[in-house]
């Protein structure tokens, strides 16, 4: 269990600075001993109970302000979440199940490639725009819907590294990084949402262990999105390439 709590706190820092924290929660609900059956359900549970603080941290900074209308929001967190109910009931097949920590280390180094693409290799992000200005020009409404409930699809099947596929996706339709992670976040918590439903219903959870972690991935999630709004997270970063690294080793090991 103690091996669970530290990687909550650490992934929900991460999660807040850009996603990436399944990157350390998934792995360690498997190496300490939780059913396969349970890891994603879990790991939703987590997710899901832990985002919230970065979300009202984003939404305090107005971060979150004018760049929707509620019908455009309903539409696609509604979209995402349907996806990813989807992608849960995908990830129940039983080869997904057997084979899981199999799977997991190479999708966790592809994951991990680009974070470390985005984080060392991309142009750097634009400076913080005026708290009135912040609306900003972007695709119409209606556009990429389909990548969305792809990554919506993915969440629910694997999960890790779509908070990075959300925050990607929304630079590319125009908005500045700060302002692209706080709405990544909404839409995140919804595909967890849409994911955890499915996997509750279905008894694929174990809520002691998700909650616990939950309570530490939020002190995390409080702490990253500060990081985010003061700019600060190099540490961090270089401590999440480290883990994660040793983290594939011991999963390829015990495989």
């Amino acid at each position: 269990m103690t091996l669970i709590l530290i990687a909550a706190f650490f992934a929900g820092v991460v999660d807040a600075m850009g996603g990436g924290g399944g990157l350390l929660t998934t792995p360690a609900l498997l190496l300490s001993g939780l059913p396969a059956s349970l890891v994603l359900g879990t790991n939703k549970v987590i997710g899901t109970f832990g985002s919230t603080a970065a979300i009202l941290r984003f939404k305090k900074a107005r971060l979150l302000s004018g760049h929707k209308t509620p019908a455009e929001w309903l539409a696609k967190t509604s979209l995402i979440l349907v996806a990813a109910s989807l992608g849960a009931f995908a990830s129940t097949y039983q080869g997904v199940i057997d084979h899981l920590k199999d799977i997991l280390p190479p999708i966790l180094f592809v994951i991990l490639l680009l974070l470390i693409k985005k984080w060392f290799f991309s142009a750097p992000p634009l400076p913080p725009r005026p708290k009135e200005s912040l609306e900003v020009s972007v695709r119409p409404a209606g556009s990429g819907r389909i990548p969305l409930a792809v990554i919506g699809f993915y969440d629910g099947l694997f999960g890790p590294g779509t908070g990075i596929f959300f925050l990607s996706f929304l630079e590319r339709q125009g908005f500045q990084t700060q302002t692209a992670n706080a709405i990544a976040k909404i839409f995140n918590l919804s595909s967890n949402i849409g994911a955890l439903i499915f996997f509750s219903a279905y008894q694929r959870v174990d809520w002691r262990v998700g909650l616990s972690g939950a309570a530490c991935y939020l002190g995390g999630n409080f702490i990253g999105a500060g990081f985010v709004l003061q700019s600060g997270h190099k540490v961090i970063r270089f401590t999440v390439i480290a883990v994660t690294l040793l983290t594939i080793g011991k999963l390829m090991w015990n495989s």
